[in-house]
């Protein structure tokens, strides 16, 4: 027996129909007789009988309705507590992401904070490295951020693996040679020059690590923490940069050109960090279950 199945009989038992209580309850009246079959097999006994005038409890049915009432109005009581304790619980939290995650996560982050008004909410916008970093020293409680963590004391919130990965793009000016390409490796532009984000971002650490794996330096003549700044730079010089596709939804820039990087770092995991050993606040878990399943409405 579950509540579910508690509240129907005590419909029924009050509206004495099995029709009245189906419209009261935005159900079926199939659906509401099926229930109360599956009631009754399961206490092995019977809870209304037919009479001329409709339905009526047996001796068993009025023993369940007199204490079903009130196990059903203690659930009810119990819930309205529950949630009158979280209207009322205070605290903070400190978030930590990137423009693109801002982005593509904004409607649901915003959600969440009308919903949760009494509480402090604080985002802040950095590079993942940075907001790494930030989580690392106790800065920030939580961190979505790009992939690979840098720092010993992090680890991965298990509904990171809910997150969908973001793809790379190299973007080039309509003037370079290379505009005329579909895709791109990375050894394709070994005699480019780059203009990257700084090194609090994922992009412009692993750009480094992967062009000595592939045999050489890259040469990097300009650096930025503002993407809109880089297109800017990209749009007027013959330098390349390399940045999540996504951006190019948003971005103003026409005279630029978004190419597939094909390469191993083309495709970007990401997810939720906190600190090791630590446990999550009521208050982090509920954020990141909303996320996830802002993500699972996306999907």
């Amino acid at each position: 027996m579950d509540i579910r199945q508690l509240r129907y009989f005590i419909a029924i038992a009050n509206a004495k129909s099995y029709s009245i209580a189906a419209k009261s309850l935005f159900v079926t009246q199939p659906a509401l007789s099926w229930t109360i079959q599956k009631l009754e097999s399961d206490l092995n006994t019977k809870l209304f009988y037919n009479v001329d005038y409709g339905i009526e409890l047996t001796e068993n049915g009025k023993f369940l309705y007199e204490h079903g009432k009130s196990i059903v109005k203690d659930i009810d009581d119990l819930t309205r507590l529950i949630r009158e304790h979280e209207h009322n619980m205070e605290g903070s939290l400190k978030i930590g992401l990137t423009v693109l995650f801002s982005i593509r996560y904004m409607k649901t982050i915003s959600e969440f904070i009308s919903s949760h008004s009494n509480f402090e909410i604080t985002l802040i916008q950095k590079g993942s490295k940075r907001i790494q970093e930030m989580v690392s020293t106790g800065e920030l409680d939580l961190g979505l951020v790009s992939f690979p963590i840098y720092y010993d004391n992090l680890e991965v919130e298990p509904c990171a693996k809910q997150f969908p990965s973001y793809d790379v793009s190299v973007v080039v000016s309509n003037e370079n040679p290379l505009s005329t390409r579909s895709n791109l490796k990375l050894e394709d532009l070994k005699s480019e020059k780059f203009s990257i984000l700084s090194g609090d971002f994922i992009l412009g650490n692993i750009l480094y690590h992967r062009c000595k794996e592939i045999g050489f330096e890259p040469s990097v003549v300009f650096k930025n923490e503002n993407w809109e700044v880089l297109l800017e730079n990209i749009a007027v010089t013959n330098n390349v940069t390399i940045l999540p596709t996504e951006l190019a939804k948003v971005a103003k820039f026409k005279d630029v050109k978004w190419i597939k990087l094909k390469d191993k770092i083309g495709q970007i995991d990401i997810g939720f960090v906190k600190r090791k050993h630590e446990k999550l606040s009521h208050l982090n878990v509920q954020f990141c279950q909303a996320i996830k399943q802002g993500i699972q409405a996306q999907q």
